[in-house]
């Protein structure tokens, strides 16, 4: 028959075990932290560099947007503090697209009386198709709101 453990040993058992779990706590607590972190940090970190415009591809291809594939032909980036600007390109006589690139808010484009807004979603977007008679296009845009870097108005072909 086993013997009833004296007094001090059952208080070093116990010890024992509130020491295990204090550690366990810890260890937890530790990992929540370094998980919390690490999300926080992968949610902040942009796609590009803060200074660097988003970008708009050399050929854009957009469902219920335009069929088939344009070319980049023209545009350019504005400032993050600029809320509005204009860009130009030379086109040919036909069918021009125009696709903003914006982190937030909405963008506008304004093409003479022509005026059409998208949302913006941190990549290049579908905003309006025009048929253009050929030579210069001014392309006014406009975003509602600062972006938190530069943004970009494409002009396809």
């Amino acid at each position: 028959m086993a013997e009833p453990l004296a007094e001090p040993e059952v208080a070093g058992q116990e010890r024992a075990a509130r020491r295990l779990v204090i550690i366990g706590l810890l260890a937890a607590a530790a990992a929540s932290g370094v998980a919390l972190a690490l999300a926080l940090l992968w949610q902040r970190t942009p796609s590009a560099p803060a200074g660097q415009p988003v970008p708009v591809p050399a050929t854009f291809r957009e469902a219920g947007f335009i069929g088939g594939v344009v070319h980049h032909v023209g545009g350019g980036a504005l400032p993050a503090a600029a809320r509005s600007g204009v860009v130009r390109a030379d086109v040919r006589r036909g069918s021009v697209a125009v696709v903003v690139a914006c982190s937030t808010g909405s963008a506008t484009i304004r093409i003479g009386a022509a005026e059409a807004s998208a949302r913006c979603t941190g990549h290049a977007t579908g905003v309006v198709v025009i048929s253009a008679p050929g030579g210069r296009l001014d392309v006014r845009g406009s975003v509602s709101v600062r972006q938190p870097r530069p943004w970009t108005i494409g002009i396809y072909q």
